[in-house]
């Protein structure tokens, strides 16, 4: 019984205390998404309306010019929205 006692005693005195023991490293790495460079350019303004009447042609223009800004801008928001949510 003694012996068993002396052998706990070295084998506590062996083992390394709390202090001495090696904390585990923890790496913290924020990984940006890569957004494509056409996704980043910015949307075109509305087409600007003359202070005067304007003509139903121009109107036509102007709205068709607005709408296809539209959808272009769209596709790049889309995209880039896509590329930083990733593949999934």
């Amino acid at each position: 019984m003694v012996m068993l006692a002396a052998l706990a005693v070295l084998a506590a005195s062996c083992s390394p205390s709390d202090a001495e023991r090696e904390q585990p490293v923890v790496r913290v790495q924020t990984i940006r998404p890569e957004i494509p460079p056409f996704a980043a350019t910015a949307c075109n303004a509305p087409v600007t309306i003359p202070d005067r009447d304007i003509s139903e042609q121009e109107v036509a223009s102007g709205w068709g010019a607005d709408r296809a800004s539209l959808r272009s801008c769209e596709l790049r928001r889309s995209t880039a929205v896509q590329a930083a949510r990733g593949p999934g």
